[in-house]
């Protein structure tokens, strides 16, 4: 007996490693179980919109280090090696003979070495960079409140969908006994065959909205996962619950919301500095500016190739060190110009801010009012979807003792699904409006 168990032991060990393998060879993975915040914790690692937005981020870093290497040392070195076919001639001498001046084979080494000492254009224009990348962490902060939105949106649905899929579900089953109780009536004489084919048709529709609810929560469902940036194969589950949802705590920020609060008022800002670094930058250009140059190399000369290759006789040493000053005089009216466009710019920036700063009060007020409206809508939907399931009832009960009509059943079953359809409806515009309010007020 303890031989026959082991073996059966063995067998039982054997089959699981086989379906395990099994499992692998067809990439088959466990399902994933994620809240609302694990949802956007996953999306913020795996979203290719963020990937791009921090790789903006990242590229603006590199431009602040390509602008900060403009004023570290710049070293370059020459070659240069020519062939005087024909030798310039400048005059002839007391014989007539011509006086020439060079040899047929001549060129040059030399290495330049240039240190900027002063360029205040340069010092502004870091500081501009600084700020830009400043600017980019900011645009890809907005990226994530987008994907923030656009994911907790998805998310919803996906819940709503796979709520309402359920209360189709019911109603099909619902349906489904009743033929079976009609059916059993017109065989004993207590219906007749119109009362079964209205119900009937009454299943046929709930199989068909059973099917497009089905379908709508496989579309809701790989939305989500496009917007997470996950495998669009890879199962998951939602463990959040839409009665867990609470409004009251986003209608009370309100008061303390500030038009500052909103990114996209922050990135106006800086942009807004930007520009003015810009002004600073341009009329630094009116100041000279001041380099420290070095340079070392060697000529080289010779009747003949040949010669070249003699570095005793045929190379000669030079080097030089000195300052460089530039002074601008006249550009063509280009730095007066340039001002006079960053101006305008700043201008248009300060309207541009201005007008943000009220669309966004008029946003978060919207979004209030909306937000109130929609959770008194979905007490009142709730009651009437109680209220249908209890007349749907009743008229069943009626039907059953043969008080009451089939057209009665039908109607009720017709209210009763309707009542469902808005209830759900107003659930999830009452979640959106949520988002929105909270996106308005810069807390998304």
């Amino acid at each position: 007996m303890f031989k026959q168990n082991i073996g059966l032991f063995v067998v039982a060990l054997l089959l699981c490693f086989s379906n395990i393998a099994k499992a692998d060879d067809q990439g088959v993975t466990d399902s994933l179980s994620f809240t609302l915040e694990q949802t956007i914790s996953y999306a913020k690692q795996h979203s290719r919109e963020l990937t791009v937005a921090d790789l903006a981020s990242q590229i603006a870093r590199r431009k602040t280090q390509e602008y900060t290497a403009q004023g570290l040392p710049q070293i370059n070195g020459q070659i240069s090696q020519d062939y005087n076919y024909e030798i310039a001639t400048f005059g002839v001498d007391e014989h007539g003979n011509p006086i020439q001046f060079g040899r047929k084979y001549s060129g040059n080494s030399t290495i330049r070495l240039s240190q900027m000492i002063f360029d205040g254009s340069f010092f502004v224009g870091l500081r501009a960079s600084k700020s830009y990348q400043q600017l980019a962490v900011k645009q890809a902060e907005q990226s994530e409140i987008t994907v923030k939105e656009n994911v907790s949106k998805a998310y919803f649905l996906v819940l709503v969908n796979e709520e309402s899929f359920q209360a189709i579900k019911r109603n099909y089953d619902r349906l489904e006994e009743l033929l079976k109780e009609t059916a059993k009536m017109y065989e004993k004489g207590f219906a007749e065959k119109m009362d079964v084919d209205r119900i009937k048709v009454q299943l046929n529709n709930a199989e068909v909205e059973l099917n497009q609810n089905r379908q709508e929560t496989e579309i809701s469902r790989m939305m989500l996962k496009f917007q997470m940036g996950m495998n669009l194969d890879q199962p998951l589950r939602l463990i959040t619950r839409l009665e867990d949802q609470t409004y009251e705590n986003v209608l009370e920020e309100v008061v303390h919301s500030s038009v500052s609060n909103r990114i996209e008022y922050s990135i106006l800002e800086s942009q807004e500095h930007l520009k003015l670094l810009e002004q600073h930058q341009n009329s630094y250009k009116y100041l000279p500016t001041l380099s420290l140059i070095g340079t070392y190399g060697y000529n080289n000369f010779g009747d003949d190739f040949a010669s070249l290759t003699t570095f005793n006789t045929s190379y000669f040493a030079s080097g030089a060190i000195g300052l460089q000053l530039n002074v601008p005089i006249f550009d063509g009216m280009l730095k007066h110009r340039t001002h006079q466009r960053l101006k305008l710019e700043q201008t248009q920036l300060g309207l541009q801010k201005a007008n943000l700063r009220d669309q966004i009060q008029i946003e978060m007020k919207q979004s209030q009012n909306t937000l109130v409206t929609s959770v008194r809508t979905v007490s009142i939907q709730k009651d009437n979807m109680d209220l249908a399931a209890e007349v749907y009832k009743h008229a069943v009960a009626k039907y059953q003792r043969g008080l009451g009509s089939n057209l009665e059943v039908i109607d009720a079953d017709n209210a009763f699904k309707t009542a469902q359809n808005n209830y759900y409806r107003a659930i999830y515009s009452a979640l959106v409006a949520k988002i929105e309010l909270q996106k308005a007020m810069g807390s998304l």
